[in-house]
């Protein structure tokens, strides 16, 4: 069975965060104070709202990282929640802009936002016992697999 038919692209936003570290680190190119993260949130049609996140390495591309994702859910909206043609669709979009650099980060923080909205909706059925083809009740899902609570916040003090 095909899970990944089964979900539907509603909305990807895009946050950022600009988080101050408790230890600076040295790099090549000098000392990073902060760390800029974007935020994905993927939802999907059919309920499932699942998170990724990406690291840009400088404040100076947090903003236009931020919009390049939130520009790509008009692209996206409606799809197919399936990682492989997503990144399909997502190659022949930045064929000529390549998948490096920013284009290469945003791909990167919708793939894992599906694929943990594939594991969600897995964990769903399997703890629901409605996908066909698993094991009986009788068999038990390991707790480090079981599917776990979404955090109440997520951020830097």
């Amino acid at each position: 069975m095909d899970i990944s038919a089964q979900l539907t692209i509603r909305a990807i936003r895009a946050r950022g965060l600009n988080v101050t570290l408790d230890r600076p680190i040295e790099t090549a190119s000098g000392v990073m104070k902060t760390t800029p993260l974007v935020l994905v949130d993927l939802e999907t049609q059919e309920g499932i709202t699942r998170h990724s996140y990406v690291r840009c390495y400088t404040p100076l591309a947090l903003q236009p990282l931020v919009q390049l994702i939130a520009n790509l859910e008009g692209l996206l909206t409606g799809e197919t929640a399936a990682p492989v043609p997503v990144e399909e669709k997502l190659q022949r979009h930045f064929r000529l802009l390549g998948p490096q650099g920013l284009t290469g980060i945003a791909m990167g923080g919708i793939d894992m936002a599906l694929w943990d909205a594939r594991a969600k909706y897995r964990a769903t059925e399997i703890r629901d016992g409605t996908q066909s083809g698993w094991p009986s009740s009788k068999h038990r899902i390991s707790p480090r697999f079981a599917p776990c609570e979404e955090p109440s916040v997520i951020g830097s003090s």
